[in-house]
């Protein structure tokens, strides 16, 4: 598994709604929304799906004893109901793509390409990890991180020889049931995996889960905020609610201090009819003229001028 400095981009794109973006800037904040509730069916569940359907090889990997056909069978069956039924904790996330001035994603997730494309600083974003990794000396099961998304039955081969590289090998068959439920209960890694159909998107995501399964929201938002603010960056404020594509939906509201230097680049949409003399002044006013002197980002239109 690679580190996550060593496939850093420099820039991550979000792209969004004109209304978005209008709150983004008036909230110095980001949303983390419940990617559970996408149009993504595979959601969460195609690491763990995959490793069924692959149990064999699961196996293989995690197990010195061979363990009989029916015994396979049984374990698949299990598992697959268990994938079906059983509640996960909540996974709130933000997605950004590595594509720059993307149509695809103009015409996915701005609007139509109405909308924007905020550049953010990927060392910037980073800091979240960086923070992040001060919790291992602490009491909390909150996991808050920055990462790419892998795709595919490559990631999946690349999972199982983590697995194989980093844990005690199963000594006995009896031992299997207890081990494949806890790595299939890493719900924090869940969301990291996706169909190999996505890889287009190029995506990374800002997650915020349990590193175990957990029936109640109990987070510790307290605790991880006193880790956060550490270099006065960040701020988390707690679970919120409100309604989107006929769910009740909560979300998760990341305060960025100093949004303006976390920001590369705007782009503005083909078909979007903001000008980029009306972008300066909303910044001006937002963060006014001494910052946007200081920290002016770069501000283009779309090189997808001629999608209408």
């Amino acid at each position: 598994m690679k580190k996550i400095k060593e496939q850093l981009p420099d820039t991550l794109y979000y792209y969004c709604s004109l209304d978005t973006f209008f709150n983004i800037i008036k909230n110095k904040s980001l949303w983390l929304t419940e990617i559970g509730k996408s149009n993504d069916s595979l959601e969460q569940k195609y690491l763990a799906t995959e490793i069924i359907c692959n149990l064999k090889d699961y196996i293989k990997f995690r197990c010195e004893e061979s363990v009989s056909k029916a015994e396979i069978e049984r374990l698949q069956n299990e598992f697959y109901n268990k994938i079906s039924t059983k509640h996960c904790s909540p996974v709130w996330a933000i997605c950004f793509s590595e594509k720059e001035d993307d149509l695809s994603q103009w015409r996915g997730y701005a609007d139509d390409a109405n909308g924007v494309c905020i550049g953010f600083s990927t060392s910037y974003l980073n800091m979240i990890n960086e923070l992040s990794d001060l919790c291992d000396n602490v009491q909390l099961n909150d996991c808050f991180r920055l990462r790419k998304i892998e795709y595919g039955e490559e990631a999946i081969n690349n999972y199982l020889n983590f697995l194989s590289e980093n844990f005690i090998p199963i000594i006995s068959a009896n031992e299997i049931q207890e081990k494949l439920e806890r790595d299939l209960e890493g719900t924090y890694i869940r969301p990291y995996y996706k169909h190999a159909a996505f890889k287009s998107e190029a995506e990374w995501r800002m997650v915020y889960t349990k590193i175990t399964c957990e029936k109640e929201y109990r987070f510790n938002f307290k605790l991880l905020n006193s880790i956060l603010e550490k270099n006065k960056k960040f701020h988390i404020i707690g679970r919120e609610y409100d309604t989107r594509n006929a769910f009740l939906q909560s979300h998760i509201e990341l305060k960025i201090v100093d949004l303006l230097s976390a920001i590369n680049v705007i782009y503005i949409g083909p078909k979007s009819k903001l000008t980029i003399e009306e972008l300066v002044e909303f910044l001006r006013f937002s963060f006014g003229e001494s910052k946007l002197e200081k920290d002016m980002p770069s501000i283009e239109y779309s090189s997808a001028f001629s999608y209408r």
